[in-house]
């Protein structure tokens, strides 16, 4: 008689390899992935932005943006400003409305996408560490984490 390989005895003495170690490690891989996608749903910040030009001049820095921009923000109060990688604050509720005219017409006014002969706004904030010249600012219009897309 012939004794069945697949019995519970002979399976206590052998071992079942289920699968190699190569499928290991692409299984503990992909558990990191979904690991960090999860710490970043959770954890990070995603930022809308909208690029200005600021044109800086004796501490006193100027931000123009067209009136499609002051329309994506929300509040007024208190927006922050990055130029040069350093955060500033404007207060849109002092705002002027003006008419840009050819004469002039900066490079500050061009990245802000603005046109010669149309109208704009102006927004000034106080800065120290700013050399008197043109720059690019980005304007954080809201901030959310991803995972409010899952919540709601």
């Amino acid at each position: 008689m012939k004794k069945i390989k697949n019995s519970p005895k002979f399976l206590k003495y052998e071992y079942v390899k289920i699968l190699k170690p190569k499928n290991w490690m692409f299984l503990v891989a992909i558990l990191f992935l979904v690991c960090g996608i999860m710490f970043w749903t959770i954890f990070a910040k995603v930022e809308t932005i909208i690029k200005v030009g600021v044109s800086c001049k004796e501490n006193v820095a100027k931000c123009y943006f067209s009136e499609e921009n002051l329309e994506k923000i929300k509040d007024f109060k208190k927006v922050p400003i990055y130029v040069e990688g350093q955060q500033f604050f404007l207060n849109l509720t002092e705002k002027k409305a003006f008419k840009i005219s050819t004469d002039d017409f900066s490079y500050a006014m061009h990245v802000s996408n603005l046109e010669k002969e149309k109208w704009a706004y102006i927004a000034t904030f106080k800065t120290e560490n700013l050399y008197d010249k043109d720059y690019v600012g980005y304007i954080v219009v809201e901030k959310f984490s991803p995972i409010s897309f899952f919540i709601k």
